[in-house]
């Protein structure tokens, strides 16, 4: 049997490592299969075309080489290695340097011999893309309230530099800044809680919000932190897991998610725990309407998508500071146990919290921090 006829092959891949000027490339062959077969013969074999293409990847460089290959002569950017680059930058550079790198290499090639008039035209239309790029998807990365020195200088340099058509780029600046100052939230949250202190938890009260309020609440809390994640804190928070204070430094926005999951666990266990009433069984009936309330606030999170809140009740739920206490759970009404049953099975960790994620593309639910963060009236009242 002839296995090696065109219509056999699959993609092959050779890969090899390139060593250029201060810079590492990985550069690998695929070969990309072109099917013509219309319908009107059964031997279709010789419709069929292949093309062998060279595909390269930035491995390692030098930080003027990587800065430099975002806005190359010789071909158009890639736009993998762009989002890559924007993503990591800041584990070796800071946003300033970038900032005065892409803005020297501007200015330097109005003097440069090594460039045809053709191509430093290119390359300065490939950096200024490069910075509408960075404004657009990482405009976290130039919120230094109150100077906003980056914005400044940039706006500054459009506007003496860039030719007219790149102007925008001027009032982009003057734009984000105002809505850095319009729209400036806070990392602390409403729900300041420290279960660990006995003092602070007469000031919050369970049943003086209905779950549906309570819901909406944890839900405005939760959106406004996911919107101030900045993308490259998460590759810091992993770098840096052995240290805590490190994380705090270089993931902030990272610490401020974790720490608030972690509040909300605790205050769910220490109102359940808590209890003025000596008796044993009205103690165990009082639990239990507190463990009800809570597994109702978590469906309510479910109907609003806020699968983090959600994570973080079940967490304090399932502890084994509440787990043993069967008299207690005894007082649940046996639909909010299912009901219990069925969130616990959906948001486990197995395989990697399969099926939430399943649930998470199945409804189309957003996945990016790009989005604004809406306030809506039946969300902002306090606790």
């Amino acid at each position: 049997m002839d296995g090696g006829g065109p219509a056999n092959r699959s993609p092959v891949m050779v890969t090899s490592i390139r060593i250029g000027e201060d810079m590492v490339f990985s550069e690998y062959s695929k070969r990309i299969h072109y099917g013509n077969y219309n319908g009107t013969t059964q031997d279709h074999s010789f419709l069929d075309s292949y093309e062998d293409q060279k595909i390269r990847s930035v491995k390692a460089g030098s930080v003027e080489k990587l800065v430099e290959y975002v806005a190359p002569v010789s071909d158009d950017p890639d736009p993998s290695y762009l989002s890559c680059f924007l993503l990591t930058y800041q584990t070796f550079l800071a946003p300033g340097r970038l900032l005065n790198l892409l803005t020297e290499r501007y200015l330097n090639l109005s003097s440069s011999s090594q460039y045809t008039a053709e191509q430093k035209l290119k390359i300065q239309k490939n950096l200024v893309s490069f910075i509408k790029l960075w404004l657009d998807k990482f405009p976290g990365d130039f919120d230094e309230h109150p100077r906003y020195e980056r914005l400044n200088q940039l706006k500054t340099f459009a506007h003496k530099h860039f030719r007219d058509n790149n102007r925008e780029v001027a009032s982009t600046c003057e734009q984000m800044k105002k809505k850095f100052l319009s729209l400036r939230i806070s990392l602390s949250t409403d729900l300041d809680i420290d279960p660990r202190d006995e003092m602070s938890f007469p000031t919050f009260h369970l049943f003086s919000l209905d779950a549906v309020h309570l819901a909406e609440h944890l839900t405005e809390q939760a959106a406004g932190l996911f919107c101030k994640i900045v993308p490259h804190e998460c590759l810091n928070y992993v770098m840096n897991q052995k240290s805590r204070d490190r994380r705090q430094q270089t993931a902030p926005t990272v610490c401020a998610t974790i720490d608030q999951f972690n509040k909300l666990s605790l205050a769910v266990i220490a109102t359940v725990l808590q209890s003025t009433d000596q008796s044993s069984v009205h103690c165990a009936n009082h639990r239990g309407k507190c463990l009800t309330r809570w597994i109702e606030v978590a469906q309510h999170c479910r109907v609003l998508k806020n699968f983090t809140s959600i994570k973080a009740i079940l967490a304090g739920l399932q502890s084994s500071s509440l787990h043993r206490m069967k008299k207690t759970w005894s007082q649940v009404p046996s639909e909010t146990l299912e009901l219990f049953d069925e969130l616990s099975s959906l948001f486990a960790s197995d395989s990697n919290s399969q099926l939430s994620r399943e649930l998470l593309d199945k409804e189309g639910t957003a996945k990016y921090s790009t989005i604004e963060r809406k306030k809506y009236s039946s969300v902002t009242r306090q606790l």
